[in-house]
């Protein structure tokens, strides 16, 4: 199950939900802050697996991988999409 076929109610509560942060159209980058003080990025929302009771994240090297019981996700911030500010040239 992926974040965009998860329930909506999977087992985590509906403020800050991580099941509607993958559903997002566009999907806009988060990171995933746990009890411990760690924090997880979901870069991509095929990287990510919601389970009952766990949420698993593949790393974007694709050599890693993490297992976060939902009871440890402390918060969730939004992160930037990669896309830098551009100022506009001027013309001469």
């Amino acid at each position: 199950m992926t974040l965009e076929t998860a329930p909506r109610n999977a087992g985590v509560a509906e403020r800050g939900n991580p099941v509607d942060r993958g559903r997002r159209e566009p999907f806009a980058p988060f990171r995933l802050i746990l009890s411990s003080g760690k924090g997880c990025d979901v870069l991509n929302p095929q990287t990510t697996v919601l389970m009952k009771f766990e949420i698993f994240i593949v790393f974007p090297d694709g050599e890693r991988w993490s297992l976060v019981p939902l009871l440890h996700i402390a918060s969730i911030e939004t992160l930037a999409n990669g896309r830098g500010h551009r100022t506009s040239r001027r013309k001469r």
